[in-house]
């Protein structure tokens, strides 16, 4: 049996699941970037910390909180891109079982001499007599 025709809608599930794990994989490294960039480049100036330690207190609780924000509307947006991951997902496993299914009953249809395929691909109906 030479059944070689791709699915345009399989083609479009793999491209949306590749796009949705590679967002997931960005959303990821913009995440741990953030946190990087909190944990180790984020020193106060000599001036905050020797003149300045109410308003340098004010302003780094400021910035913590705007990377906490951040952080938060990454983790959101990181859920929203697992589950168009899982949609896809559920997609792709379901077109995958009408292509098995189609398989099957184009193999059913060789057997009982329904249809032919030659070495070319072309089906022929009947038995090609």
């Amino acid at each position: 049996m030479a059944i070689n025709n791709k699915d345009p809608k399989i083609k479009k599930n793999i491209a949306a699941l590749l796009t949705a794990f590679g967002m997931t994989v960005l959303m990821g490294i913009l995440i741990l970037a953030v946190g990087v960039n909190a944990l180790f480049f984020n020193t106060p100036s000599i001036a905050q910390a020797a003149g300045q330690p109410g308003q340098a207190a004010s302003a780094d609780q400021n910035t913590t909180q705007q990377l906490q924000d951040l952080i938060t509307q990454y983790q959101s947006r990181e859920g929203q891109y697992k589950s168009e991951l899982k949609q896809a997902t559920e997609s792709l496993n379901q077109a995958n079982q009408k292509l098995q299914q189609y398989q099957q009953l184009t193999q059913a249809l060789i057997d009982a001499g329904v249809i032919q395929v030659t070495s070319d691909g072309q089906v022929m109906i009947g038995r090609g007599e």
